[in-house]
This record gives C-alpha cells, sequence and structure tokens, in this order.
C-alpha cells in the first residue's frame, strides 16, 4: 500500500518497490520509490482525504471503505426520496457542520472516542442542537452499515456515546406577573418609552421591528392591525398582528425615536423603583410576555399564538406554554 508523504504543502502518494540489481558476483536488492503528486493543500487534513480518495480510486483499500464526506451525496440521494423538503433543507445545514468535522474520516474511523472528543469540544451547544447533529450521524451511520459500507460496529459507538432525547420541560418561565409588568411600565420615562413597551408586551413586535415600522406603510387604522412586511421582520417573513383596544390610543406618537441602549437604562430605572429584580426585565422580555398571555390565557390556542409571533416551528412556540397545577385541572374539567 502507498504512503501518504510531504514536500512542503505539496502531498504524495509514494509506492515502493523492491527491484534486485547484479553489483559484481553478488545480486543486491534495492528500494525504489515511485512519487505520485496528489496536488498542493493549504492543511494536512485536506491532503489526507486527497490521499484517501486516491488508495480507493486505485482499489488499495476496498470498494467499501469510504470517507465521510464522499459518503454524504449517497445518502441525500436516499434522503431525497424519503423525506420532505423543509427535513431535507434542515438537514443539509447540520450536514455542513458535520463535514467540516468528520468528513476526512473514514467512516469504519468514527468511533466512540471520537464522538466524545466532539461534544467535549461543543460542551457549550444546546441539547437539542447536540441531539439533531448525534441523531443525524447516528442515522446515517446505520444506513452505511445496512448498504455495506464499513463502519465500526465492535463496539457500537452510540453505546456508548447516547445520544441526549429531548425532554417535556427544557425551558424556564421567563413571563413576569401582570402586575408587576404594568407597575414597570408605568414607571418608564420618557413618555415615548411607555408607548414602546405598551406596544412591544401586546404585539409580540421585536424591538428590531418596531424601530423599523413606518405608520403610513404598516399601520391599518380601518381594520386595526400592523401590517408587518419582509423588510421590517427579522426573519424576512409578513405576518399581520390584529391591534388590542390597550394600545390604540397610544399609536399616535408613532414613530418612536429611540436606542436600545437608552430604551434597556430605562427599564432598569423602573425596575429599581418598583423593587423588581433588575436581571429579569429586558427588551426581549415583552415578547416572551405576550407569547406566555397568549398560549396560557384566553382559548389557550398554540396555533394562533405561532401565527402571531411569526414561528416555523410550533416547537419554538411550546416555549411559552406554562402550564400550571390548576390550569391542567381545568384543562381536565372542561372536558
Amino acid at each position: 500500500m502507498p504512503t501518504l508523504a510531504w514536500k512542503r504543502n505539496r502531498a504524495y502518494a509514494v509506492h515502493y518497490s523492491t527491484i534486485k540489481i547484479q553489483v559484481g558476483d553478488e545480486i543486491k536488492k534495492k528500494r525504489k520509490a515511485r512519487w505520485i503528486p496528489l496536488g498542493i493543500f493549504q492543511t494536512k487534513k485536506d491532503g489526507k482525504s486527497e490521499y484517501m480518495r486516491y488508495l480507493l480510486r486505485n482499489r488499495a483499500l476496498g470498494s467499501k471503505i469510504i470517507l465521510f464526506e464522499d459518503y454524504i451525496p449517497n445518502y441525500l440521494e436516499w434522503a431525497r426520496s424519503q423525506k420532505a423538503e423543509t427535513t431535507i433543507d434542515r438537514e443539509e445545514n447540520t450536514l455542513k457542520h458535520l463535514k467540516a468535522e468528520f468528513g476526512h474520516l473514514r467512516l469504519e474511523a468514527i468511533k466512540a472516542e471520537v464522538l466524545l472528543a466532539y461534544k467535549n469540544k461543543y460542551s457549550y451547544c444546546k441539547k437539542t442542537t447536540m441531539r439533531n447533529r448525534l441523531g443525524l450521524l447516528k442515522q446515517m451511520l446505520s444506513l452505511a452499515h445496512k448498504w455495506g459500507y464499513k463502519t465500526c460496529q465492535d463496539p457500537d459507538p452510540f453505546s456508548i456515546v447516547k445520544v441526549p432525547r429531548p425532554q417535556l420541560y427544557e425551558f424556564e418561565d421567563k413571563s413576569v406577573d401582570p402586575d408587576a409588568m404594568a407597575a414597570i411600565i408605568q414607571s418608564l420615562s420618557p413618555k415615548s418609552h411607555q408607548v414602546l413597551a405598551m406596544v412591544l408586551n401586546y404585539t409580540g413586535i421585536r424591538l428590531i421591528e418596531a424601530w423599523r415600522i413606518d405608520p403610513d406603510r404598516h399601520i391599518n387604522r380601518k381594520t386595526w392591525e400592523f401590517i408587518l412586511t419582509p423588510d421590517v421582520t427579522k426573519t424576512s417573513r409578513s405576518r399581520i398582528i390584529p391591534i388590542s383596544p390597550k394600545i390604540r390610543a397610544c399609536l399616535n406618537v408613532f414613530p418612536i425615536t429611540f436606542t436600545r441602549g437608552a430604551f434597556t437604562q430605562s427599564l432598569k430605572r423602573a425596575c429599581k423603583k418598583t423593587g423588581y429584580p433588575v436581571s429579569l426585565v429586558t427588551p426581549g422580555v415583552f415578547r416572551h410576555q405576550f407569547g406566555h398571555m397568549v398560549v396560557n390565557t384566553g382559548d389557550r390556542n398554540i396555533r394562533a399564538a405561532q401565527k402571531l409571533l411569526g414561528h416555523t416551528s410550533i416547537a419554538l412556540t411550546a416555549r411559552y406554554a406554562h402550564p400550571d397545577k390548576e390550569s391542567l385541572q381545568r384543562a381536565v374539567e372542561g372536558l
């Protein structure tokens, strides 16, 4: 089997052979090397990947040994015939990350110690992110083994490195008591910050979206609706939000000139006046407060909350649902 060698930043596959030469009356063996250039590479990792492809092209390792990055197209071809387009789009983003981490490895080289090192490297990631990455990797390696590719099965790496399972209540309740929130809003100064807080609290609009609102374009005073166009929203998706009667009178002062820093400082001063913990109230808490009120009061329609907040996945909206014992009891009594 050829070996990988380097001269500066150029990689070579070196084939060694032994030849016999006659020196006088003696026959001596001499080692001969044949250098096959693989290319110029910026990193050793890229050079090793090309070296592995060279071995595969020349059947030096057998037809069922393959690099992870070369296996990805095979998986995507299967996935496009089995999964929805939205799922494929989401998985492609995950695959870009996995390719950067494991692309230079053979499938059989993805072992438990490799996965443990990967988990430790990204220990700061959210549980859901790590679960999605390892879950997809586990599915890909399982399919590769089924299709006859050589993978690490003794022991199975995922019997040692467990994929974290989703839990029912992972999100803390960031909402503020309604009476405390009303007192904080009343304590805000100047008056424009009070109006801004009212709008954020009763519409779920983000602070950056409120800054972009043009009253002539985005406020319909006949139907009393905020019509947020893609150039206003953070996600570039339009959405319509009915305007509560509680804030209709406040809209006469729009547009409001403000900065995030000044509004944040105003919130801190209001919290100190009312005795509420400063760290628990930020500009983003108003959106959470709105989602909490829609999901946990009235009709408790989580689909309505999803549409008002502009979430693509209902799993994002579910973090605003924090049912207590009394709400569970009312749900059963209402059957």
